[in-house]
């Protein structure tokens, strides 16, 4: 289940009501990968096959960039920031 706080977006969340877990897999499997489910769980923003990497950028004690690179297409595919601006968890 998604819990969206009062500024969510696709591509920020300002003070998450719950803990946010980003999935990110690179499988090594050169046979290729499964397609991505064509009835994803409500609760995902993004979906890909491409193989890639993603990386955590912390800027201070309130804002962090997650990014998600493909390694097929050589570009970044799908960020997120994540804003903390009060204490909370």
């Amino acid at each position: 289940m998604t819990v969206n706080s009062e500024f969510d977006s696709q591509n920020m969340h300002i003070n998450a009501n719950a803990p946010i877990y980003i999935e990110s897999g690179g499988a090594g499997n050169y046979e290729k990968n499964n397609p991505v489910s064509s009835t994803p769980a409500p609760y995902a923003r993004y979906l890909s096959s491409d193989y890639g990497y993603g990386r955590l950028t912390a800027f201070n004690t309130t804002h962090m960039y997650w990014e998600q690179f493909s390694s097929q297409a050589l570009t970044e595919i799908d960020y997120v920031w994540i804003i903390k601006d009060r204490p909370r968890y």
